[in-house]
C-alpha cells in the first residue's frame, strides 16, 4: 500500500510537469507576433486561361473596310471666261476672242455643279455646266453678233487606287453630253440658227494630294469624242482646296476646255479657259 501511495505520487508530481510545460507552449504561442506579408506574399490575382480557339479575337479591320462607307458632296462653281471662238456656216465663218477682263467687264460666266457619290475605292460623279457666249464683231463693213449657248453634262464612274496616306489615282470612265443653240445674226446676208446635241465617251485621270490637315490639291484631265460625236473634246484642270469646316471646303482653280465639232456645214471650235471659285459640301 505504501509502495502504491509513492508511486502515485510521482505519478502526480509528473503529471503536474506536464501540465506546467503545455501551459508554458501555449502562453509563448500567444505573444510571439505573426510575421508581417511582403507584397510578394500578397496573395498575386488568378492567372487567366489562354484563349481557346473560339475564344480568339477576330483580326483588326481593313482599312479598306474602314473606309468602306457612302458619301456624298456637292459643289457649285463660278466660271469666269476667257474665249477664242471659231464659228463657220455655209455662208460665214469668223474668229472672236475675248480676254479675261472683258469676260470680267460684261459678265460672261459660266456656272458648274458637281455631284459625287462614293464608296471605298468606287464612285460615281455628274458635271452640269452652263456657258453662254455673246459678243459681236464685224466682217469688212458688215456687223455680226453670234449668241452661243452650250450645256456640258459629264457623267462618270471611277475606281480609286490609294499610293501612301497622302496620295490618290482615279480612274475616269464615262460620257459626256453636249448641247449646242447657236444664233449668228450676219447683217444683210441671213441668220443662221440651229440647235446641236451629241453624247461622246469620256476617259480621264483625277489626282489627289493631301498637302496639309486642311489643305488639298486636285488635278483633272480627260479626252471625249474620237470623232463618236464631236471630232474631239478635252480638259484640263486643277484646284486647291480649303476645309473651312467638317464638311466644308473652299476651292478656287483654273480650267481649259477645248471642243472641235462639225456638222452639214457648221463647224465649231471653242476654247475656253479661266479661274474658278467654289464652296465643297460633303455628307
Amino acid at each position: 500500500m505504501k509502495c502504491f501511495r509513492s508511486h502515485l505520487g510521482v505519478v502526480n508530481v509528473g503529471l503536474a510537469l506536464v501540465f506546467c510545460l503545455l501551459a508554458s507552449t501555449a502562453t509563448r504561442a500567444e505573444t510571439v507576433p505573426e510575421p508581417e506579408r511582403t507584397p510578394a506574399a500578397q496573395e498575386a490575382p488568378p492567372a487567366q486561361a489562354p484563349p481557346t480557339t473560339g475564344d480568339t479575337p477576330s483580326p483588326a479591320p481593313d482599312e479598306d473596310d474602314a473606309d468602306r462607307r457612302w458619301r456624298f458632296s456637292y459643289t457649285p462653281y463660278v466660271w469666269i471666261l476667257d474665249k477664242k471662238l471659231t464659228i463657220g456656216t455655209p455662208d460665214y465663218r469668223r474668229e472672236s476672242e475675248t480676254t479675261f477682263w472683258e469676260a470680267l467687264k460684261e459678265w460672261e460666266w459660266g456656272a458648274k455643279l458637281h455631284l459625287e457619290l462614293e464608296n471605298g475605292r468606287w464612285g460615281v460623279f455628274v458635271d452640269m455646266q452652263a456657258v453662254r457666249l455673246v459678243g459681236y464683231s464685224r466682217a469688212w463693213f458688215l456687223k455680226v453678233r453670234r449668241d452661243i449657248q452650250q450645256f456640258i453634262g459629264d457623267a462618270v464612274g471611277f475606281r480609286r487606287f490609294h499610293f501612301g496616306d497622302d496620295h490618290r489615282l482615279d480612274v475616269l470612265g464615262g460620257v459626256r453630253y453636249m448641247y449646242l443653240d447657236a444664233n449668228v445674226d450676219v447683217q444683210f446676208i441671213r441668220t443662221f440658227n440651229d440647235i446641236f446635241t451629241w453624247t461622246d465617251p469620256l476617259v480621264g485621270l483625277r489626282y489627289d494630294k493631301q498637302l496639309h490637315r486642311r489643305w488639298r490639291v486636285e488635278t483633272r484631265a480627260d479626252i471625249s469624242g474620237f470623232g463618236l460625236g464631236s471630232d474631239l473634246t478635252w480638259q484640263v484642270s486643277g484646284q486647291l482646296f480649303w476645309r473651312i469646316g467638317k464638311s466644308r471646303e473652299l476651292t478656287v482653280g483654273y480650267r481649259h476646255l477645248e471642243f472641235d465639232y462639225s456638222r452639214n456645214g457648221f463647224r465649231y471650235e471653242s476654247t475656253v479657259d479661266g479661274p474658278f471659285f467654289g464652296l465643297r459640301h460633303e455628307f
